[in-house]
């Protein structure tokens, strides 16, 4: 009788948190909003040490999205030889971007309060990061 119990009790989490999931995000749980940090980490942030690698995953991020753009303008179909050959400049884009931004990092050895500013700067969103260029 108490393994029922668990299984009802389950199935009722269940169902309650379905209405919280609807056809805009897949009939998954939207996505939160972004962490807005304190002012004292924003500035931080825009410390010219961290201009670049915060350009690189701009760029990184950038190609990203060129990268899914074209493929989703295939669908689900498949894609003829133009379109093989082009999705493959465009993943090489991505590699080269991501290992720009590896490098940078590796380059920078950030450690202390700089590493924990360069790991808030990685969870940015692209507005946050573009607020740090200007």
């Amino acid at each position: 009788m108490p393994r029922l119990a668990s299984v009802l009790l389950s199935a009722s989490v269940v169902l309650l948190a379905l209405p919280g999931c609807d056809s805009k995000t897949g009939g998954y749980a939207p996505s939160p909003a972004p962490v807005e940090p304190p002012a004292q980490d924003m500035s931080a942030a825009k410390d010219p040490k961290f201009r670049p690698i915060v350009e690189a995953i701009l760029a990184q991020r950038k190609a990203s999205k060129d990268l899914a753009a074209f493929r989703s303008s295939f669908g689900a179909g498949p894609m003829d030889e133009a379109g093989g050959k082009k999705y493959g400049e465009l993943f090489a884009k991505v590699a080269a971007a991501g290992d720009r931004v590896g490098t940078l990092a590796a380059e920078s050895n950030f450690e202390g309060e700089d590493k924990r500013v360069f790991e808030l700067i990685a969870s940015f969103t692209d507005a946050q990061l573009e607020s740090l260029l200007k």
